[in-house]
């Protein structure tokens, strides 16, 4: 969590100030409020009257009567209504010792269909080498080298100095900031974040306007955004002047406390909100261990609106946490940049950033950003400050090319990026091609500008797979199918949703066709031959010389 700068506008006109906060442990900090979201059956049935009067001696039929029946059995109150398209309800317990008791006596009641506790996430924020900035942008901190590194490590530089005329957005850019709030008027506006914003919310209270009480929200925004190449401040990977009205625009959607933890629920609400409201991109700086389906629904519904959503890995070095770890979120993991042995610079994973499900990677160690008041910055560590770079440069393709989709946008990022593999004297660190760690790679914003595409990272082979789902025990095996040009030597990996190696397969050149289908079975058990637990898993095929595809296998018994 950002600490704040200067709580007051009058007070944040004076020199800017910067923190280096601590490492955030969220192991050690709440997992859930004193909240159950419960999941009704759409429709109650006469089986489950019959059982509830069994259970209960009850003779109540009606819905509503069923559910205040319930609501004073287990001593639960509810709270304030979500959206109306809400599936869930919220409830107040008496005594959150008690959670797991309770959340396990909804779950046995017959007209409920889900139950579970109203997770916490938080912010991820973290407890180089200096760069020869270009002549331009000219925002005072980026000419301050090595103040903003991170501009020139993901070349957005050069997206400044040799594409500026090549994009005429025809409409707004819409990124959604879900997060702490965004600092803008009418309470605090940041001299970089003038005529950046969009109409947002404020989930806790919609009485009011979305400003941060806390600064993550409004140091996120501001490495998306904040306006640049105005001699002030700093700036950002997408917000320069192109000459008209239209461009990258934040959407503040306040949905955590001043404490930078929100719950499931406001959470769904923001992001669904967003999703209903014009958003193309949603950032999502905040995660948490627990994958739980209120979430998850959030993000399908937002994913199957067309926005693409751009996830912080977190930043315990341990699994990737959720919302990121979802198959249709994109995850971010941080790196940071060192010396190699030639002297020459080079990204490595950061020490904290967690693995596993990772997409693709972006700079997450001292990043400048603003900060609330009117001319505050600070400089940060964390995934959250990581997936708000992969958002603007997801905004500048969504500008140069405004036909793409979000599948096709993420795929532009993915092919991409620059690839951690690396050789020097002799010496290899990295894996080529994709890995738990850096995804397919460093996101890099020319390249994705001008599809510049990698040998690893273009799907040159086509392949599926079927039957998709598949259950090992009634279907017996899934047909993972792949055409070649020429016999060569193939390698089928499949992955778990960690990015953990699950089942490898591999095939001679003489094994393989090059003039008709090849099929490989997968029965659906692992390296160890015991089966694969429900889930997404993904799979490539990949010859040696570089060239790959790749796809999701859903398992379900």
């Amino acid at each position: 969590m950002i600490k704040k700068i200067i709580p007051y506008c009058v007070m944040a006109m004076l020199l800017p100030l910067y923190v280096f906060p601590a490492a955030r442990d969220t192991s050690k900090l709440p997992a859930y409020t004193d909240e159950v979201l419960v999941v009704y059956k759409t429709e109650f049935t006469q089986a489950d009257t019959d059982a509830l009067s069994a259970k209960y001696q009850m003779k109540k039929t009606a819905r509503n009567d069923i559910i205040r029946f319930l609501e004073t059995k287990h001593n639960i109150s509810q709270t304030r209504t979500y959206l109306p398209k809400s599936f869930f309800t919220c409830y107040k317990i008496q005594g959150i010792e008690n959670m797991e008791s309770i959340v396990e006596l909804l779950k046995a009641e017959p007209v409920i269909e889900q139950a579970q506790p109203n997770y916490l996430f938080y912010t991820q924020t973290a407890s180089y080498t200096p760069l020869t900035p270009l002549a331009a942008p000219n925002d005072h901190w980026y000419k301050t080298a090595p103040s903003q590194w991170y501009i020139n490590q993901v070349r957005a530089d050069k997206v400044y100095t040799d594409l500026y005329s090549s994009i005429t957005p025809q409409k707004n850019v819409i990124v959604a900031v879900v997060d702490t709030g965004v600092g803008t008027a009418p309470y605090c506006s940041h001299q970089d974040l003038v005529g950046v914003t969009v109409t947002g919310t404020d989930i806790l209270d919609n009485t009011k306007q979305p400003y941060d009480d806390d600064g993550h929200g409004t140091h996120v925004a501001g490495i998306i955004a904040a306006n640049t190449n105005n001699s002030t401040g700093i700036a950002s990977v997408s917000g320069f002047y192109y000459g008209g009205t239209a461009g990258v625009r934040i959407m503040p959607v306040k949905a955590l406390d001043s404490t930078g933890s929100g719950t499931d629920a406001d959470i769904y609400t923001g992001i669904v909100w967003a999703a209903d409201n014009g958003a193309d991109i949603i950032n999502l700086s905040l995660g948490g261990a627990t994958a739980d389906n209120i979430l998850k629904t959030a993000v399908n519904y937002a994913y199957d609106k067309g926005c693409l959503i751009i996830a912080a890995a977190g930043n315990s070095n341990g699994q990737t946490f959720y919302p990121a770890a979802y198959s249709n979120v994109m995850a971010v993991a941080a790196s940071d940049m060192i010396l190699d042995c030639n002297g020459a610079t080079r990204d490595v994973i950061a020490d904290f950033s967690n693995w596993g499900k990772i997409d693709i990677t972006a700079p997450g160690v001292n990043i400048l950003s603003i900060s609330n008041g009117y001319s505050s910055y600070s400089t940060e560590d964390g995934t959250s400050f990581s997936s708000p770079i992969v958002a603007g440069v997801a905004a500048l393709i969504k500008m140069k090319y405004p036909d793409y989709d979000n599948d096709k946008i993420k795929t532009v990022l993915e092919q991409t990026a620059d690839d951690d593999y690396y050789v020097c004297s002799g010496t290899i660190t990295g894996i080529q091609g994709y890995d738990k760690y850096f995804g397919w790679g460093r996101v890099n914003a020319y390249r994705a500008l001008t599809l510049d595409v990698n040998n690893m990272g273009t799907p040159e082979i086509k392949t599926y797979n079927w039957p998709n789902p598949f259950s090992p025990d009634s279907d017996g095996y899934t047909n993972i199918t792949f055409t070649l040009s020429a016999p060569q030597k193939i390698t089928v990996s499949i992955y778990d949703g960690g990015g953990e190696l699950v089942w490898e397969k591999i095939l001679q050149a003489q094994d393989v066709s090059a003039v008709s289908q090849n099929v490989i079975r997968w029965d659906g058990r692992n390296k160890d031959n015991k089966k694969a637990a429900n889930g997404v898993y993904f799979y490539v095929v990949k010859t040696d010389n570089g060239k790959y595809g790749k796809n999701k296998i859903a398992v379900l018994y």
